[in-house]
């Protein structure tokens, strides 16, 4: 799970093994390059947590067998 850009963390979630990121940041490219903007919804920590939550329902998963990191940002 990551709220971090689609660009990173796409490649990252493929090369570690996860079956897909969620709550991607996806940012817009204008003439084959960076934008400097991103798409909406910007996803904020209590979306990551309600998600987070949700995949642990999903998967039979005890909460305690669960970690989340976070950079503080809101």
């Amino acid at each position: 799970m990551s709220g971090g850009f689609t660009r990173f963390a796409e490649p990252v979630a493929a090369e570690i093994g996860f079956c897909a990121p969620r709550l991607p940041i996806v940012l817009d490219i204008a003439a084959g390059a960076l934008a400097g903007t991103v798409q909406l919804p910007i996803v904020d920590s209590t979306r990551k947590r309600s998600e987070l939550e949700e995949a642990l329902i999903a998967g039979n998963l005890d909460r305690v067998l669960s970690m989340a990191v976070g950079d503080g940002a809101k």
